[in-house]
């Protein structure tokens, strides 16, 4: 019996109606970007699993808080946020960091690359509005990083893949608090 994408991603996010819905509403309006969003979610699940949480050994020491500024801002920008959705965040944001590293497929500039995001984030069904702290962190950190004007993806790759992996480490300092005050 072959196993396709679509399966695997059903296994991986649930078998849900309402992941038929969002998948439904994708294939009508995203075709072209149907193996991108596959891509980026198979990635999120796989670098999610084994690399969030602290060792057995250290569970009852608390994390060493990372010493980038910035990521501690993302962090505490998720504080009021549950360890779930911390989670599908940081994999939301580490598989499109990889996507970009990964080349990019059909997205040549930086207006293109963020349009893309935000379907992403829609089509995953993300409210930004539910974190509005959180949704403001980011919407800095791009805006720091000269993200919100047009560029060729050859001149911002880098740029845009540490702004990615920097708030995608927020979110994963974020889910580890979380787990240790027991949300």
């Amino acid at each position: 019996m072959a196993v396709n994408n679509y399966d695997v991603l059903k296994l991986a996010m649930g078998n849900s109606a309402r992941w038929e819905n969002i998948m439904q509403n994708f294939h009508k309006s995203h075709m072209k970007y149907e193996r991108i969003l596959y891509m980026m979610i198979l990635l999120g699940a796989c670098s999610i699993c084994g690399c969030l949480f602290p060792s057995a050994s250290n569970e009852s020491e608390p994390p060493t808080p990372p010493e980038d500024t910035k990521v501690v801002a993302i962090a505490d920008s998720l504080s009021d946020a549950s360890k779930e959705d911390c989670i599908k965040i940081y994999g939301i944001f580490t598989a499109f960091s990889q996507y970009v590293k990964d080349g990019h497929k059909g997205v040549d500039n930086t207006k293109q690359m963020l349009d893309l995001w935000k379907k992403t984030l829609d089509n995953l069904g993300w409210d930004k509005e539910k974190y509005l702290k959180f949704t403001d962190a980011v919407e800095v950190e791009l805006k720091s990083r000269g993200l919100e004007d047009p560029k060729p993806m050859s001149e911002a790759k880098s740029t845009v893949v540490e702004a990615f992996e920097l708030i995608a480490n927020g979110c994963k300092y974020a889910a580890i608090n979380a787990d240790l005050s027991g949300e």
